[in-house]
């Protein structure tokens, strides 16, 4: 018999309170990676109100859900400041997007877990199926829990 692998949905943005919908919001005046180091970037909305702490307590709770659930890989909906994986808006909040990883996927990809955009699930199934024939051993940082 295969092994038993779970589908973890979690909602950063309802988890720390946004209202759905919420207000556009995007990345301005640095990247992702950037906002997590504390060295610049600012998650501001449409409103004008700077959401940046409430996106990273939403990242950060996202990233302790995945470990807690021995997540292998994520799937992430592309183009969201918080789950961007290849493109996000460009800050000009015009429509415009640009590459680049929202702050949850950043602090996934940071953190060794691999993130697809929901655009590409053929490769995320690829990657799961080469860490199960790997043993969970593949790609830089890539592991596979055991199964339950």
């Amino acid at each position: 018999m295969g092994a038993r692998r779970a589908l973890v949905s979690f909602l950063p943005g309802t988890r720390v309170r946004f209202p759905v919908p919420r207000p556009a919001a995007e990345i301005v005046g640095g990247s992702s990676g950037d906002i997590i180091a504390g060295s610049g970037g600012r998650v501001i909305e449409s409103t004008g109100d700077d959401v940046t702490d409430q996106f990273m307590d939403g990242a950060r709770l996202a990233l302790a859900a995945a470990k807690g659930a021995g997540c292998a890989i994520a799937v992430m909906t592309d183009g969201s400041p918080l789950c961007g994986s290849t493109t996000i808006d460009a800050g000009r909040f015009d429509g415009t997007r640009t590459q680049g990883t929202g702050v949850v996927a950043q602090l996934f990809m940071d953190a060794g877990i691999p993130v697809f955009p929901h655009t590409d699930l053929g490769a995320a199934d690829q990657a799961v199926g080469r860490l199960e024939r790997d043993g969970g051993n593949s790609g830089s940082k890539g592991w596979l829990p055991k199964p339950r």
